[in-house]
């Protein structure tokens, strides 16, 4: 079977060593598979500036420079200048080790319905503990890893460490949400955006990236945009009894209100209105088939 070529895209700032070591092992890694490999670098001032210019002047990798962009511009830049069918998305701290990415394209080949994907996900510090997709376990909508399966199967979210989707849904998705603040909440609702709009999404156990967990963001995030971040995905996605009951929930948090007045400031009731005339399901047959904020 011919499996089709791939480009990842890897947004860094200021990543030093770990952005170089993650371009490193796909470039091993990965070398016997056409692969474009396009870093964006978001205005780093450490040392793997220079070090990834002088991997571009090499030719093994396109970089794209910026400065300021956050995570989801970072991300949706880089995909503008992707020629690959299939489009992933790495974070620049990640291990990915031999033989890693044939069991992503080879799913890619054989189910045409599949619209996105993601390996298993582990820890850099503990490579036995991997998270199988995700979901949500409460109103509070925090990020849970589903447990081990031996086989490929339909999970609600891929997060974004290793995301891979198919060039035409992702351009025809518009790419990740731009109106999301710098980072947080991005992966997820793309995730949730494939689904309504009737694109499915798996997880491909035969494949582990290996993912370093911080506890520091090298970008600066204010807690108000990451609050923002989540009323976002659930003004622009939920509706009916789940809608007022997670608008309850997050609004016991403080700055909960400015936060909710700015979305009607910025588009999100356009936002909202040409996605739900668009989807195929709505956000509660999702919720239910996944039994999500039940």
């Amino acid at each position: 079977m011919t499996l089709p070529d791939v480009s990842i895209v890897i947004p860094t700032h200021n990543e030093g060593v770990d952005v170089l070591a993650t371009v490193d092992c796909i470039l091993r890694n990965s070398s016997t598979l056409n692969v474009q490999l396009i870093v964006v670098d978001d205005g780093s001032t450490d040392h793997s500036a220079p070090a990834l210019l002088k991997l571009a002047e090499q030719g093994h990798i396109e970089l794209i420079i910026g400065s300021g962009l956050g995570a989801i511009n970072a991300r949706n830049q880089g995909a503008a200048l992707a020629q690959a069918d299939i489009i992933g998305f790495i974070d620049a701290h990640c291990y990915t080790p031999r033989g890693w990415l044939v069991p992503l394209l080879d799913e890619f080949e054989r189910s045409a319905s599949v619209a996105a994907l993601s390996p298993a996900i582990g820890s850099t510090k503990d490579f036995n503990s991997k998270g199988y997709g995700a979901t949500w376990m409460d109103d509070n909508l925090d990020l849970n890893w589903l447990p081990y399966t031996d086989r490929i199967k339909e999970v609600p979210f891929i997060g974004g460490a290793a995301t891979f989707v198919r060039k035409t849904i992702f351009q025809q998705l518009n790419g990740f949400d731009d109106g999301i603040v710098r980072w947080g909440y991005e992966d997820i609702e793309l995730s949730v955006r494939l689904w309504l709009f009737g694109f499915p999404i798996v997880v491909v156990p035969e494949s582990t990236i290996y993912h370093k967990f911080r506890t520091r963001f090298h970008y600066h995030l204010e807690y108000s945009d990451v609050l923002y971040n989540k009323l976002r995905l659930i003004f622009l996605h939920f509706e009916g009894d789940r809608l007022r009951r997670l608008l309850r929930h997050h609004l016991q948090y403080p700055g909960s209100e400015k936060e909710l007045k700015r979305l009607y400031q910025n588009g999100s009731e356009t936002r909202r209105d040409y996605l739900f005339a668009n989807r195929v399901q709505s956000m509660d047959e999702f919720c239910d088939r996944f039994q999500l904020v039940s």
